[in-house]
């Protein structure tokens, strides 16, 4: 007995193509190649005579005279969209965005203490300035109380140390630098010196000190690292610069210092975002 050869045509369901049943047996047409493939959609189980291009559909007339680009004129125009709009937004999401300098707010000694900032910086009651007049008193205030506590004798204030201290944070602020010793290289012995600031101070006994001791810090608003909520008032600045002081053992022994009797306070914006503030004691 004779196997007969197997039917080389292929079936398709009547929904997908009403006006085909079945492929007449024998070779099959070959694929029209003239189309245009777009890699997005498959249609080789709708479409049997785009055998041959696996992911994709074909555009232009096909061997069986159906106009695929009416067939397929939306989603082409939905594809062409997505592409058109689609693509530069993503690209512009995935681009690298720079890295931003985090301020710092800084000691005398050289310590330094990173902090950062949140979405409660950008906020209008974190923004602007405040007087730099109305911070330092409040800076006298704070050190004395931590005077108090250790049960040393409260500074006085001196107009003519706080003179000296301001001029030395505009200074700093105008040109850009934050040291004890300035540009021309005076310490705050020599500026207090140049300002004819009695430097001797007879401490009893027969001992005596001569010349001045600082602080020096710079304390930015916002939520601050170590610190905490820095807002852009003259007692938060000022109590922030005064803890900022204490948790250095070089500024905190300036401040407990009960050899010291007169403070001067100077303190200076730099426009950005910083306060300048130095202490000068005697």
């Amino acid at each position: 007995l004779l196997r007969p050869p197997p039917a080389r045509g292929r079936e398709i369901p009547l929904a997908r193509h009403p006006r085909h049943l079945q492929h007449p047996p024998g070779p099959q047409p070959p694929p029209d190649r003239r189309g245009i493939w777009v890699g997005l959609f498959s249609r080789s189980s709708t479409y049997p005579y785009a055998r041959g291009y696996p992911v994709g559909l074909i555009l232009g007339r096909d061997t069986m005279g159906r106009n695929r680009w009416k067939e397929q004129r939306e989603t082409i125009l939905a594809i062409i969209f997505c592409i058109v709009v689609g693509g530069p937004m993503l690209w512009l999401m995935y681009q690298p965005l720079p890295d931003e300098a985090l301020p710092a707010a800084h000691s005398g000694t050289g310590q330094i203490t990173i902090p950062f900032l949140d979405e409660l910086s950008q906020l209008p009651e974190y923004l602007g300035r405040v007087p730099t007049e109305d911070i330092e008193p409040i800076i006298l205030k704070y050190t004395n109380e931590e005077r108090q506590k250790y049960g040393v004798a409260p500074l006085e204030w001196d107009n003519r140390l706080s003179t000296i201290a301001r001029q030395h944070s505009q200074d700093m602020v105008d040109n850009n630098y934050f040291s004890h010793d300035n540009l021309q290289g005076d310490d705050p012995t020599d500026r207090a010196r140049k300002y004819g600031y009695p430097l001797r101070k007879n401490l009893g006994g027969g001992w005596y000190s001569e010349g001045v001791g600082e602080n020096i810090g710079k304390m930015p608003t916002g939520n601050v690292a170590g610190i905490g909520l820095v807002a852009n008032t003259a007692d938060a600045v000022a109590r922030a610069q005064v803890d900022s002081w204490m948790n250095s053992p070089g500024h905190k022994q300036n401040i407990l210092d009960p050899r010291y009797s007169r403070l001067g306070v100077g303190v200076a914006h730099d426009g950005h975002l910083y306060y300048y503030s130095t202490q000068n004691f005697w």
